[in-house]
């Protein structure tokens, strides 16, 4: 019989990630695994400093014997992520003509689900067989804490708490503060559930099924948007019609 382990402390997944840089201690992609740096097999309980994280490539090279202990404490010691100040670039692989946007159960199809104060917060291009998915994450500072250009997913270190699980990431300013939840449904299917999007004094903020604009000011929910750009807030210069105007 297999034996099983024990879970680790939600609290101590947290503090290994936070000392970690949120993603492999050594290329830093940010889809990683937790790694006894002493093996489990050798300790048989969970010790916060004794654990790190691994992307697939790298755990899989230490099982095999193909990357030593020693230079996965190294990287232990100075994670790549916290040496360059941001998360190593991760490509989404969407494609296709159109991207269906949900925020908080809103659907868009949109080439531009959403613009604040002429900031385009999401949208994408397409030649019809190629998607590049844009998004722009500021925190309440105005400080760019999450992009995505053209796919390629970067973040900093700045959030209380970044996890990356199967297909979401959430990015958490506090214990049960999102900033944002996504889940990146391949091939043309982004879901925003959790969080706020905001630029200067504007913001949107998602929670569940429903979207909230300037807090209490106009709330939407099972809403439908079939256009080129969705819902415009604040200061516009360009000259695309949307559906929803909010000044």
């Amino acid at each position: 019989m297999k034996e099983s382990r024990p879970k680790i402390p939600d609290a101590m997944l947290r503090n290994i990630r936070t000392r970690c840089g949120f993603g492999c201690v050594i290329c830093g992609i940010p889809l990683y695994e937790y790694d006894h740096m002493n093996g489990w097999a050798n300790t048989k309980e969970h010790r916060e400093e004794d654990i790190t994280l691994l992307c697939d490539s790298h755990h899989k090279q230490v099982t095999n014997k193909l990357l030593s202990r020693n230079a996965v404490r190294n990287a232990n010691s100075n994670p790549y992520n916290l040496q360059k100040g941001i998360s190593k670039p991760y490509f989404l692989n969407y494609a296709g003509g159109n991207l269906v946007t949900v925020l908080g159960g809103n659907i868009f199809q949109t080439q531009v689900p959403l613009i604040i104060e002429d900031q385009p917060i999401i949208g994408y291009k397409s030649d019809g067989e190629t998607l590049l998915l844009y998004v722009r994450l500021f925190n309440e500072k105005g400080e760019l804490i999450l992009a995505i250009r053209e796919n390629e997913l970067v973040y900093s270190m700045d959030p209380w708490d970044i996890e990356f699980q199967t297909n979401q990431l959430t990015l958490r300013a506090g214990r049960g503060k999102f900033l944002i939840r996504m889940r990146f449904v391949v091939p043309n299917k982004l879901v925003i559930d959790r969080g706020t999007l905001r630029f200067k004094e504007h913001s949107v903020s998602i929670h569940d099924n429903e979207m909230r604009v300037d807090e209490n000011n106009i709330r939407m929910t099972d809403c439908q948007f079939v256009c080129s750009v969705g819902i415009i807030i604040g200061k516009y210069t360009g000259t695309s019609g949307c559906a929803i105007r909010i000044d």
